[in-house]
């Protein structure tokens, strides 16, 4: 099994001896194979090298050595062992800006059966507070997920407008086969504004939903970046006052896209994403941000419709494998490589049908620009992408400058924020 081109892994034999089963990694994938015993006999020139081996070793061994027990009772059952993986806080204070605060906590227990991400941050010049909480029961095939977020800060300048947002849910996955999955998902969001100009006039409501999605993934690649293949899904989602009493109704449908093509060393990779909202309270699907169409506003409500279309494209080149340890930096960072982006966005957001016949080219939202991507890891364990990425709209020559954290142009669309009910 070692006089291969790859790597052969979990060897297990038949009862009988019969036959052996394995994992083979080739070309970016892994396979079950079987294999007779007779076809594993060991090569002559292999059998003679293990019998000099063993004989230099027997040579080498001066005294033997009694190994006792720990304890006479045998083997003791497994109990839960749990740990922190990795904790990573920022701490920063400006005269101007006054104090920021984040923390991002990581536990899981040793079997991986469970496992936990926190983040919490906290700006206050803008009086702003984040949180974020997911807890995953994995010992199973489906695969049982809790998390929490929230949001609590003012949307004007002025201070006037105080917002708060809260989402509870419960998400289950399921694998259908080693490419495919489903996922189902259901929670509730609690929104408050309060508007204190209006004598702290305060308007509240609650929207319950729940969620279906069935996707499709044979992306292959090394691991720091997909290189092959492509990646398809489809997402229903609803909320009417039958799901425990909500107070919005709307039907959501979501199709999304990615595909990656290796030209050499370089990667031609593109996305789609497509979504239609239907009901009394349709959802807006936000168009503008890093991470759909770069070169426009994130919150602009011009760039928000309740059915919207959204392709980028990439061309992603390495340029320099660094292999940098920043040992004296709490916690480490391992700098691995720099690749550089070329990109182009397109997309189209509209409320009624006829918007979509009657389209223009001057109606498109579409920018150009270039990126650089900095693969690095906390601790030499946990991936950790910086991104920079200059963005330029070709419809108005506008321009916009973005850092960002994790890999963007690989991030689910259909899987945002809720809050203010747009995606």
């Amino acid at each position: 099994m070692t006089n291969v081109i790859g790597g052969n892994f979990s060897p297990v034999m038949s009862p009988d001896g019969s036959f052996m089963v394995f994992s083979s990694f080739r070309k970016g994938s892994m396979h079950v194979y079987r294999s007779d015993a007779n076809a594993l006999t060991p090569l002559a020139s292999r059998a003679a090298d293990d019998e000099l081996f063993h004989a230099d070793l027997a040579s080498a061994v001066t005294e033997q050595f009694v190994v006792e027990p720990d304890t006479a009772e045998g083997p003791e059952s497994y109990s839960f062992q749990a740990s922190t993986d990795l904790f990573f806080p920022v701490l920063f204070y400006s005269s101007l800006d006054g104090l920021f605060a984040q923390l991002y906590w990581q536990g899981s227990e040793m079997l991986g059966n469970h496992q936990m991400q926190t983040i919490v941050g906290f700006a206050s010049e803008d009086e702003l507070l984040d949180y974020g909480f997911i807890y995953g029961y994995l010992k199973y095939k489906p695969q049982l997920y809790f998390g929490a977020s929230g949001e609590n800060y003012y949307e004007d300048i002025d201070k006037t407008e105080r917002r708060r947002d809260h989402l509870q849910y419960v998400a289950l996955g399921y694998p259908l086969s080693r490419y495919m999955g489903l996922n189902l998902q259901t929670g509730t969001i609690y929104r408050s504004r309060r508007y204190r100009l209006i004598d702290n006039l305060e308007t509240t409501e609650r929207e319950n939903f729940v969620s279906t999605s069935l996707y499709y993934d044979i992306t292959t690649g090394q691991y720091l970046d997909v290189q092959r293949g492509y990646r398809l899904r489809a997402t229903y989602e609803q909320s009417d006052e039958n799901i425990f009493n909500s107070d919005l109704q709307y039907r959501t449908h979501i199709f999304e896209g990615a595909g990656f093509v290796p030209l050499g060393p370089t990667v031609a990779a593109v996305r789609g994403f497509g979504g239609v909202s239907f009901g009394d309270d349709p959802g807006h699907f936000r168009l503008g941000g890093v991470d759909r169409v770069r070169g426009y506003p994130r919150d602009s409500d011009e760039y928000k419709a309740s059915r919207s279309i959204l392709v980028n494209a990439e061309w992603q080149v390495p340029l320099l494998r660094i292999n940098y340890y920043v040992w004296f930096l709490f916690p480490d960072l391992f700098f691995k490589q720099i690749n550089g982006v070329l990109f182009t966005d397109a997309g189209f957001p509209w409320d009624e049908g006829s918007a979509l016949r009657d389209v223009a080219a001057d109606d498109l939202m579409h920018s150009v620009g270039v990126g650089i991507r900095i693969f690095t890891f906390v601790l030499q364990t946990f991936r950790l992408d910086l991104n920079f990425d200059w963005a330029k709209r070709t419809t108005d020559g506008r321009d916009i400058f973005y850092f960002s954290i994790g890999p963007r142009f690989f991030v689910s669309v259909a899987y945002e924020n809720r809050n203010r009910h747009v995606r």
